[in-house]
């Protein structure tokens, strides 16, 4: 995902010689995989805020911390190309957006989950649940 959008964002700005035609190729395919990768995460970091708030809050306040979220961003945006002059380039929301996933990956390698409601579901252990990783990395 990171690697598709700062692939798109250095095509869109010129950095990669490729000739027309591959521009527009590579344009459309970083797009795709970038655009996927993106709407792959929304709901997978949904689950992971469901399992994170299990336990010690309701469903309903992870889904509010995600459309809070969510809302603060698009407006973040919205106020910052809305303020800008209509010559300006629009380039940096590319990069921003590249830069955005870039933090969230690494981010998230600093989260140690405990799957509770798994735990619950499946009648199982707390640490029976997960892998290694999930238990072994992060510092929050």
């Amino acid at each position: 995902g990171t690697a598709s959008l700062c692939l798109f964002s250095a095509n869109a700005a010129g950095f990669l010689h490729t000739g027309h035609d591959g521009a527009i190729l590579l344009a459309y395919a970083s797009g795709i995989v970038g655009g996927s990768a993106l709407n792959v995460a929304v709901p997978l970091l949904f689950e992971l805020i469901m399992e994170t708030v299990y336990g010690w809050a309701d469903n309903g306040d992870g889904a509010m911390v995600t459309v809070f979220l969510n809302t603060v961003v698009q407006i973040a945006f919205l106020f910052m190309l809305s303020s800008m002059p209509t010559n300006g380039s629009y380039l940096w929301t590319a990069w921003a957006n590249a830069a955005s996933f870039a933090v969230c990956c690494a981010l998230l390698l600093c989260l140690r989950v405990e799957y509770r409601r798994l735990a619950v579901d499946r009648g199982l252990a707390l640490s029976e649940t997960g892998c290694c990783f999930d238990r072994a990395f992060g510092c929050f």
